[in-house]
């Protein structure tokens, strides 16, 4: 259980390698919210999950993954000339943003604030997968996750890195629950195997 993003992401691009690693495994990839996957892996449900380090229940036993880390995907089209030069030009193109705000709104929200902008948001979405789609259609600028690169073609979308977003880089975690590892030593093998792909 996982994020979609997550799940999209990082851990498809490596799906040939897990299996690889797991040949005997069946894959079941479940987009879940964290509280979905803390409760199933509490309850057996989930034999893995991907959460937030300070979401983890005690019970649990977790190892820290690689932090996923934010850029701003900028379609070509919409470059401004003549901005180039100010470390923060992204932020006066048109953009997609998640609806709800978060951290990455909040940190873009007050980086133009500092520099006299509002943010130009033309559009609100649910899903990280659905602001990748609108970069690609070349309509405006997102803040993603910076492995969707794997997704977007780098002759169209260009990635921008602004000093704001590292304040919204995100901590997570390979959790499972120790008492499945106990019944079911084949699991070990895999929290084994989970851990060397997605790190």
């Amino acid at each position: 259980g996982a994020g979609e993003s997550f799940l999209q992401w990082r851990l498809l691009p490596k799906l040939a390698k897990l299996q690889r690693e797991l040949s005997k495994a069946r894959i079941v990839l479940l987009n879940r919210r964290s509280e979905d996957i803390a409760t199933g892996l509490l309850s057996g449900e989930l034999e893995f999950g991907v959460l937030p380090p300070d979401e983890v229940p005690a019970s649990l036993e977790f190892t820290a993954l690689a932090p996923v880390e934010f850029q701003v995907f900028v379609p070509r089209s919409l470059r401004v000339e003549g901005k180039e030069d100010q470390p923060d030009w992204p932020l006066y193109l048109p953009l997609v943003l998640l609806e709800g705000g978060g951290a990455t709104f909040e940190a873009l929200t007050i980086q133009a604030a500092q520099n006299g902008l509002k943010l130009n948001v033309i559009v609100e979405c649910s899903s990280h997968l659905q602001a990748a789609e609108v970069v690609r259609q070349g309509l405006a600028a997102a803040v993603l996750p910076a492995e969707a690169h794997t997704f977007l073609a780098a002759d169209n979308v260009e990635l921008h890195s602004l000093a704001c977003l590292r304040k919204a880089t995100r901590r997570i975690a390979l959790t499972w629950n120790d008492h499945l590892i106990r019944t079911r030593p084949v699991l070990g093998e895999a929290v084994r195997a989970l851990a060397r792909v997605l790190t």
